[in-house]
């Protein structure tokens, strides 16, 4: 029992040691190969929880037809490495209008500790509307929060 215990141990060690190479990284690229062909899918979004989020509309610039949208909020990631990205949606059609954004979290190519990390993140962009009846958030295919009411603020 005692050699086995030992044997075990140095097994540990040895993968440990070995786990540095670079063949044995596995990028979220890699991970999604493997559970597609075990018929899974992968997360399509790493954000585990968001929350503090606000949005507002104000003026930036003399301007009187230029706005600037601004959201502000906090997600909670997989790792510190990870970056995240935000993208412009669809505006609708509705009067007033509703937005929709993507924020995607990239993990790092390189090693990293694997804590819950709170990280903020914010979100500018100028647009020529006063006020939209929401703003979506969504992170791959999953709503994180629809903000109603995003007005002009002074």
């Amino acid at each position: 029992m005692k050699n086995l215990v030992i044997i075990t141990a140095i097994s540990f060690l040895t993968a440990c040691t070995n786990n540095h190479s670079s063949e044995s990284k596995l990028d979220h690229e890699t991970i999604s190969k493997h559970l597609q062909v075990k018929g899974l899918q992968a997360p399509s979004c790493m954000i585990r929880k968001s929350r503090k989020w606000h949005a507002w509309i104000d003026r930036y610039t003399s301007n009187q037809a230029v706005y600037r949208l601004n959201i502000f909020g906090e997600v909670d990631l997989p790792s510190p490495g990870y970056t995240l990205t935000w993208s412009r949606g669809i505006t609708d059609r509705m009067q007033p209008p509703g937005q929709r954004l993507t924020l995607l979290a990239t993990p790092s190519q390189g090693m990293e500790i694997q804590v819950i990390t709170p990280t903020e993140t914010k979100f500018t962009m100028e647009t020529p509307i006063p006020k939209f009846r929401h703003v979506s958030i969504y992170c791959g295919e999953r709503l994180l929060i629809s903000i109603p009411d995003v007005v002009l603020t002074d």
